[in-house]
């Protein structure tokens, strides 16, 4: 999915479409179907290039909530790195999309998360009537008012490695949608 391979004679892109970039140097044409060798051996070199990279769990950057020289820290959809991507606007329409964060918590105690759907520079409403924040086992879910820009919760946490979801929910989407910037502050 949103991949490339390229020689200095073809483009194999999403594992479907292949180009022969001296005949086509546009890539307006799609001759997969002409060329099923070339195919087979483009995908052979995707799958041995992701097969030679180290464990994702071995590799994967944390934000670190709790520093003591950055108490705050803002986290925004784009750092999820499980689940949907919100890299387009219709993200914050659709409302249909949720992630993941990995984060790290370097120190016993209170965390504040405010959840919003939108920066605080923009300081729109919320659109929801819940929400709800999980970080690891510890979870917790408010009513708030969905003219609200912002919904806070706290929880008590031990230092760790975690993965953090967030849910705004809302009488059209019960299953909720992961907010797109979490403000976290450490007390």
């Amino acid at each position: 999915k949103n991949s490339s391979v390229k020689t200095e004679r073809w483009r194999f892109t999403d594992g479907k479409q292949l180009y022969d970039i001296h005949a086509d140097p546009h890539q307006k044409n799609n001759v997969a179907a002409q060329y099923p060798e070339v195919v087979a051996m483009l995908t052979q070199k995707y799958e041995a290039f992701w097969d030679s990279l180290p464990d994702q769990s071995t590799t994967l950057s944390r934000h670190e909530l709790g520093v003591k020289e950055c108490p705050n820290v803002k986290l925004n959809g784009m750092d999820w790195y499980k689940g949907s991507c919100p890299w387009h606007r219709d993200h914050m329409k659709n409302r249909k999309q949720n992630g993941v964060w990995a984060v790290r918590v370097v120190k016993d105690g209170t965390y504040t998360f405010e959840i919003r759907q939108y920066p605080r520079e923009a300081d729109k409403a919320i659109g929801a009537t819940k929400a709800k924040v999980k970080i690891g086992e510890s979870s917790k879910e408010i009513e708030i008012d969905k003219a609200a820009a912002f919904a806070k919760i706290s929880l008590d946490l031990k230092a760790g490695d975690y993965d953090l979801e967030t849910w705004l929910i809302d009488e059209n989407n019960q299953k909720g949608f992961g907010a797109c910037f979490v403000y976290v502050s450490a007390e």
